[in-house]
């Protein structure tokens, strides 16, 4: 073999070595940077700068100057700035686990964060009321989340024994009357309450307010419950029956049912209340959902990009 056949071949051999530890370097680097693949996509212009990636979450650079700058007005300097990066993660936490805050309780967190209403408009205001209310809807569902109200219109006052001093006490003539007035009522609040016309906690206050809606102790047992914070039988006052019922049923405003009421008239049970359930959210227990959510929020893969 000439010499010039040996320099050749050793020059093959030392150009083979430098493009195979090229090729596994370039290999580490793109496995080290996978996760990293949208910032230098933005990085060297094929794509849209990013600032911040959570888990598979991306925020661009230019949603994130834009929330900085509303966060800046809203509080006059960069003090939260970091707030964005943290609530962020709490909002891919929640898309994880299928958790999200009920509306009254983001209206109570935005009223206690911003406590001049309308002062601001910005987005902010509502990712940080979302952001404060979650750990309140993971208590919530960790018991059994169920939204709603139990409304009832009693009219067995002038049969049952507890109402024995009212007015036309057994007298068959306005037992008919407060039937009907019961069943009118009924059908008005549910009628409303479908439409959207009235909420559950307007009708509750205007049915307790009404003389003629009441058995003959004077109580009605008309409830809103799932807004506490307290379980489902705590809010219902452990009625085991109404609970079992509520739990069976899906979401929405069920038909009027009618409830019997022991009679002195008849010596037994009779037609003495009607009702309905509007259930506004219904999840079944999650004990374990506390310990998932915290893990959840422990593991988060982030990368920020940005100061």
């Amino acid at each position: 073999m000439s010499a010039d056949n040996q320099l050749a071949k050793s020059r093959l051999k030392q150009a083979t070595r430098v493009v195979v530890v090229v090729l596994v370097l370039l290999a580490l680097v793109v496995g080290l940077n996978y996760n990293d693949r949208e910032y230098w996509k933005g990085r060297f212009g094929f794509g849209r700068k990013v600032a911040a990636k959570i888990d598979n979450q991306v925020i661009y650079l230019d949603d994130y100057n834009s929330m900085i700058a509303e966060i800046h007005k809203v509080y006059g300097d960069d003090s939260h700035k970091g707030d964005y990066i943290e609530v962020s993660k709490r909002v891919v936490v929640s898309q994880k686990l299928n958790v999200k805050p009920a509306a009254q309780d983001i209206v109570a967190s935005q009223k206690k964060l911003f406590p001049k209403p309308g002062t601001y408009n910005f987005r902010w205001q509502g990712l940080a009321s979302f952001g404060d209310a979650l750990p309140t809807a993971v208590a919530r569902a960790a018991k059994g989340n169920y939204l709603g109200a139990f409304l009832s219109f009693p009219y067995s006052a002038r049969f049952e024994a507890s109402g024995k001093n009212l007015p036309g006490f057994k007298d068959a003539a306005r037992i008919a009357s407060d039937k009907q007035y019961a069943g009118d009522r009924a059908t008005f609040y549910r009628d409303k309450i479908v439409s959207g016309q009235i909420s559950d906690d307007t009708a509750l206050a205007q049915i307790r307010a009404d003389s003629r809606l009441k058995y003959g102790d004077g109580s009605n047992d008309s409830q809103v419950f799932g807004k506490s914070g307290k379980s489902l039988a705590e809010d219902l006052n452990n009625n085991s029956e109404l609970i079992k019922y509520i739990i069976s049923l899906q979401t929405g405003v069920t038909k009027v049912q009618t409830k019997k009421v022991a009679s002195v008239v008849t010596g037994q049970p009779e037609d003495g209340d009607v009702y309905f359930v509007d259930l506004r959210l219904a999840q079944a227990p999650q004990p374990d959902l506390q310990s998932r959510y915290d893990k959840a929020l422990k593991n988060l893969r982030v990368r920020v990009y940005v100061k």
